[in-house]
């Protein structure tokens, strides 16, 4: 089968002016105009962006009553007729040979008013490359890239284009999920997306909302003044900004918020996860209490030590699967990460830190560790190093950290590792291991091979 079948597109005349173009499979979508020739035109600007973005010609089959006419149709939008023939009949065998390549399968254009979702069924013009997994490119319609984040189970992305946002499955490029942020009285200028364990928290100046499960919650209102939304361990709450040791939290979900209860006098929050909360307390030489949302002491488990003579130095925050983490100075002078489960009495893994132990920050996703020049990775092992000391680190909303040096350069250390601003911008990894990025000229974001 020629190359250029990849993707199907098939363009029928309903009656004069009136076609219906289809692409591989999807419900039409009809274009009207004075004459049929001058709403032809139309398909042709409207599939020229589909080439575009596949980077090579397309095949368009127009059919007129029993007539069907076979285009190519370049990425300049210059069609060349290539055969007319009676009416071709699309036989079952193509739709299996579709199935067999789902990437290729799953190709939706214009998305509810703002969205390209393409997909590169063929990243050289050869048969035998259809059936290898295809890239997805999400061209922005209505300008450059702003902001977008990837969840942290790798199974969505969100992103702002214009004045709509999306949230789009990460493996096939299709649209989940979308809204109007002018219409909910959002500026998208100031839109802030966060990733959280299960979808995405959206913050703007004094209010927030979230998206999971498959849908979008209300707007919510909180006061900048006395409170502020962290996100630990992949789950955010609202906390208070003043004192350290609150009597409660509120973790945000979906469907609202839900008060979580300190279990005990002086306990410091942690993070929630798992449907409980997780409690410092000084109790004993150190405590880690998991409560109930009322406050009901489930579990107290002592922080263990890393190693014999070593001094506790700081409680540090928690990694995306709920592990404590602690700060701790050895007789040997070596400072160390303890990471040790709310559930268990001993270390599970500890990190060396080489950098100043003061240092020390995890992301809100709690999948990274920076301190001084190295980056250590949280839930698996390993680690990488920057080009130098940072002179400022800041928490990326996305997850992981935005970074100046003393030479001015400025750049992001994330999970997949370390980019200078002016690399292609890396969103994340999705769950069966494709990394999301955007393309260099900041009009698309690219699911790659």
């Amino acid at each position: 089968m020629d190359a250029l079948d990849y993707p199907r597109i098939d363009a029928t005349v309903e009656t004069d002016g009136i076609i219906n173009l289809t692409i591989q499979d999807h419900n039409p979508r009809t274009f009207q105009d004075v004459t049929t020739e001058e709403a032809l035109g139309q398909v042709w600007n409207h599939c020229a962006h589909l080439a575009q973005t596949l980077g090579r010609d397309v095949k368009i089959y127009v059919q007129e009553g029993t007539k069907t006419s076979y285009y190519v149709l370049t990425p300049e939008g210059e069609p060349t007729l290539q055969t007319v023939t009676e009416e071709v009949e699309k036989p079952s065998i193509w739709r299996r040979k579709a199935i067999l390549i789902p990437a290729a399968a799953l190709l939706a254009l214009g998305l509810g008013g703002g969205a390209l979702a393409t997909v590169n069924a063929l990243n050289q013009p050869t048969t035998a490359a259809a059936t290898t997994p295809a890239g997805i490119t999400l061209t922005l319609d209505n300008g450059t890239y702003t902001t977008g984040a990837l969840s942290s189970d790798g199974q969505r992305i969100s992103y702002v284009d214009g004045s709509t946002l999306y949230v789009v499955d990460a493996t096939r490029g299709t649209l989940v999920s979308q809204t109007d942020l002018t219409k909910n009285k959002v500026k998208a200028a100031g839109l802030t997306i966060h990733p959280t364990s299960d979808g995405f928290l959206y913050t703007a100046p004094g209010s927030y909302f979230m998206w999971a499960s498959g849908k979008f919650s209300s707007i919510n209102t909180i006061t900048p003044k006395t409170q502020t939304i962290i996100t630990r361990a992949g789950e955010p709450v609202i906390i208070s900004r003043n004192d350290p040791t609150p009597s409660n939290v509120q973790k945000i979900s979906v469907n609202g918020t839900e008060r979580y209860r300190s279990p005990a006098e002086g306990a410091a929050f942690i993070a929630t996860s798992k449907g409980s909360g997780i409690w410092a307390s000084t109790r004993g030489n150190g405590t880690i209490i998991t409560a109930t949302a009322k406050g009901t002491e489930t579990a107290a488990r002592p922080v263990a030590t890393p190693a014999e003579g070593a001094t506790f130095t700081r409680w540090v925050g928690a990694t995306a699967t709920g592990e404590v983490i602690t700060l701790w100075h050895t007789p040997s002078g070596q400072d160390v990460l303890a990471l040790q489960s709310p559930e268990s009495d001993s270390v599970s893994r500890t990190i060396d830190i080489t950098g100043a132990a003061d240092s020390v920050k995890i992301d809100g996703t709690g999948t990274i560790a920076i301190a001084g020049n190295q980056v250590h990775h949280l839930s698996t092992e390993g680690s990488y190093a920057l080009p130098t000391v940072p002179t400022k680190v800041t928490s990326r909303p996305a997850g992981g950290f935005s970074l100046e040096f003393g030479d001015g350069t400025t750049g992001d250390a994330t999970p997949n590792g370390y980019t200078v601003s002016t690399d292609t911008p890396v969103i994340g990894t999705t769950a069966d291991g494709h990394r999301v990025t955007v393309s260099p000229d900041q009009h698309s974001i690219v699911i790659n091979p």
